[in-house]
């Protein structure tokens, strides 16, 4: 009896020493591993949460597209509107020290006419009321569009840019 005893503790032991030599020298203990749906860390991994959902897709899910946010609202001319030539520019903006800009094109983008407008904003990073009245050459095509827009405070590039077509007609015809 005792030597079954002895038998069975050393089985017992074996097994026990047998687990620990697997764990110690199996590899990294350190993962992620997929759970529910979300990457779940396992030790402390030293490469970064996978880029791709569990499911197999590519989006990494801790992050979500964030929606544009439009900081420049033209509410006048709309899009197609017949323009003579002076008309008003109005809108509201939310743009760096209450400046933005505006150029009136022609098809091939050439430039007819620009200017900038300030934005009467309360608070920055609110929006503020702006107005203008724009000026066409009489030599104006029949087809343009109205570019607003603002320039970068970070490199200089246009930024924010809302397009509107519009139909010049010339008085007088």
């Amino acid at each position: 009896m005792r030597n079954i005893l002895f038998a069975f503790v050393g089985v017992i032991l074996a097994i026990g020493l047998l687990i620990f030599t697997i764990r110690l020298f199996s590899g990294n203990e350190d993962f992620w591993f997929c759970q529910e749906g979300v990457w779940v860390k396992h030790g402390n991994p030293a490469a970064p949460m996978p880029s791709e959902n569990c499911d197999g897709s590519t989006a990494n899910p801790t992050e979500t597209p964030q929606p544009k946010e439009v900081n420049i609202i033209v509410e006048e001319p709309t899009k197609n509107s017949i323009v003579g030539q002076t008309f008003s520019l109005k809108g509201e903006a939310r743009v760096f020290e209450n400046q933005l800009n505006y150029k009136i094109v022609n098809q091939s983008g050439d430039t007819i006419t620009s200017g900038n407008i300030m934005a009467n904003a309360n608070e920055m990073g609110e929006y503020g009321p702006f107005s203008n009245t724009i000026t066409l050459p009489s030599e104006t095509p029949p087809k343009i569009i109205l570019q607003v827009f603002d320039y970068s405070a970070k490199d200089g590039n246009m930024i924010d840019l809302v397009e509107i077509n519009l139909n010049y007609v010339r008085s007088g015809r």
